[in-house]
C-alpha cells in the first residue's frame, strides 16, 4: 500500500469526524463505510489482473488466510449497509466509521 492511499484514508475518516461534529446540528450526518478486500470492486479487480493465475490463487489464499471470515467480500454485500446508512433507520447516527472488511481490522 502506499503512502499517498493510506493518506488518503486517514483523511476521509478525519473528515467523517469533523464532517459530523460541525453539522450534526444541522441535521447532516457524516459516515463513512471502510471496504475490506471486495475483489469484484474496480481497485480489486486491479490489484489481482496483472499477474499470473498461480499469483493470484497465492494473493487470495494470503487474503483468506489474515481475514477472519476466511474470504473476500462481494461489493453486493455492502448494499445493505449502504441502504442503512442512507434511510431514517440511522437517522442518529453520524460520525461513524464503519469496516465493512471480513473481520480485517478486528486482527
Amino acid at each position: 500500500m502506499s503512502a499517498n492511499y493510506s493518506a488518503s484514508k486517514g483523511a476521509v475518516i478525519a473528515f467523517t469526524r469533523q464532517g459530523a461534529a460541525e453539522y450534526g446540528g444541522d441535521g447532516i450526518r457524516f459516515n463513512a463505510i471502510c471496504p475490506g478486500w471486495h475483489l469484484g470492486t474496480e481497485l480489486g479487480r486491479e490489484e489481482v489482473g496483472t499477474q499470473t493465475p498461480e499469483q493470484i490463487e497465492t494473493f487470495l489464499a494470503k487474503l483468506h488466510e489474515l481475514t477472519p471470515m476466511g474470504r473476500t467480500g462481494e461489493p453486493a454485500e455492502l448494499a445493505g449497509l449502504v441502504v442503512y446508512l442512507a434511510s431514517d433507520a440511522s437517522s442518529f447516527l453520524t460520525g461513524q466509521v464503519i469496516a465493512n472488511d471480513g473481520g480485517w481490522s478486528a486482527i
